[in-house]
């Protein structure tokens, strides 16, 4: 009896719990059917859920920086730049208080995220008898370097020589780089302060405008009372000076500044705090940007200053720097008439051939567009143009002091004989730059 009643329950215990079926997809895509245990079912599934819930995880891209911008060839259009204004850029020497002026940055100002050049340069005025220094500012964009122009100005002049005239100027931007704004001074009788505000509206394309907008002005002159204007609006004085200091506490990157006769924002500016370089650092800068060895070459053995061996009243001078810049200049009166070129450039292709011989290039030559009359001797005359011997595609030779003529290629020799009859065997007691068209220039000194 107890025996029926036991195999009884386990039936019944069977008939509760049934065997466990689990259906499961094969390597061969098949259905295969196991009959694993509830807990090794599980298992298995678990392990399928998270096999196929990985081959399904979206891949994520790996996070890469940004490759930092190359502005190769904005650099190398900009040094040539340089190059052409070097002897101007050089000759400026407003910042007295300096031992180098740092009239050169690159900045970004046109909002394109490449920076421009920017620079100011000493023009001379050898009809007033004055120089006076510009702001000039460069972009390069499309594959080309483009000029900027100032909108209702030919050019934008900063300074002058003249007596009384030395205008201090700061050029900066505000602390959060979206306003660029440029402070000059004007100290006569009058200390006469300005703003002016960078803009491009209703400008061409390619083209700034530099707006003034506060004019402050404290006078010595008696009976004349201190005044100040904001946007076209008197405003009075202390208004002006509230506004003026608030935009230069604001000041963020420090571009250029000239202080000259400036004793009163001496806290505002410093060679420390300014992003500007003199001429041999910008040219430091750049020489990272070259493409070749050619723009890093020693150009000492051929620099100096040259005078044409020539008669008649014309006379051409040559100037080559140690960086291979260069500036000839033609000037003087021939037939009753005044004649003038002045063509700066940059050497190159310059190779020594022996110790005593070397061959070079002149590149990038630009004709200066002087003034079209000359004040002279109390007479106004009308100024001929003329070929430049430098403004030209042939090869030039250069020969050493010690240089036997003899030892000249044969043209050279020929040439050198017919300026030289009484002299023309024994060796050349300076260096000498002989032209295919016949012209030699000879070492000499400026003065």
């Amino acid at each position: 009896m107890k025996t029926k009643k036991r195999k009884c329950l386990v039936m019944l215990i069977a008939m509760l719990v049934p065997m466990t079926s689990v259906t499961l997809s094969g390597c061969n895509g098949k259905n295969e059917v196991s009959n694993a245990t509830p807990d090794q079912a599980t298992t298995q599934i678990t392990t399928q859920q998270i096999t196929t819930q990985e081959q399904t995880k979206p891949t994520v891209a790996e996070t890469t920086q940004a490759p930092k911008p190359d502005y190769h060839e904005a650099y190398q259009a900009y040094k040539t730049v340089l190059k052409q204004n070097a002897f101007e850029i050089r000759a400026y020497d407003y910042q007295n208080k300096t031992d180098e002026s740092k009239q050169i940055v690159f900045e970004d100002i046109m909002g394109d995220d490449t920076p421009e050049l920017i620079f100011v340069k000493s023009v001379e005025d050898t009809y007033n008898d004055y120089t006076y220094v510009t702001l000039n500012i460069y972009t390069y964009s499309d594959g080309e370097c483009k000029e900027i122009s100032f909108k209702d100005k030919d050019e934008y002049q900063l300074q002058t020589s003249l007596q009384y005239t030395y205008d201090p100027y700061i050029l900066f931007k505000s602390s959060d780089g979206k306003d660029l704004y440029l402070f000059t001074q004007r100290r006569t009788t009058s200390n006469v302060c300005r703003f002016f505000k960078f803009t491009t509206d209703n400008c061409e394309e390619n083209e700034i405008d530099f707006k003034m907008i506060m004019e402050q002005t404290k006078t010595e002159i008696p009976n004349i009372s201190n005044s100040g204007n904001l946007f076209d609006e008197e405003v009075g004085y202390d208004k002006c000076d509230k506004y003026k200091y608030d935009i230069l506490d604001n000041m963020g990157s420090l571009l250029l500044y000239s202080d000259y006769l400036d004793s009163d924002y001496g806290n505002y500016y410093s060679p420390e705090k300014c992003k500007g370089m003199s001429y041999s650092e910008a040219m430091s800068f750049l020489a990272k940007y070259d493409s070749d060895s050619q723009n890093n070459a020693d150009y000492s053995p051929i620099a100096g200053f040259y005078r044409v061996i020539k008669n008649g009243m014309v006379s051409s001078t040559v100037e080559i720097a140690d960086d291979g810049t260069f500036k000839c200049e033609v000037k003087g009166f021939s037939a009753d008439k005044y004649y003038e070129s002045v063509c700066s450039g940059v050497i190159t292709n310059l190779k020594k051939i022996s110790d005593n011989k070397y061959t070079f290039n002149c590149s990038d030559t630009v004709i200066d567009d002087e003034p079209e009359t000359r004040y002279i001797n109390g007479k106004e005359w009308a100024i001929e143009r003329c070929d430049n011997d430098f403004d030209t595609t042939d090869e030039l030779t250069l020969y050493t002091e010690g240089t036997y003529p003899t030892d000249m290629r044969e043209k050279d020799y020929q040439n050198y004989k017919f300026w030289n009859r009484n002299n023309s065997e024994n060796p050349i007691p300076n260096k000498m730059i002989f032209l295919d068209n016949g012209s030699i220039y000879d070492l000499s000194s400026k003065n």
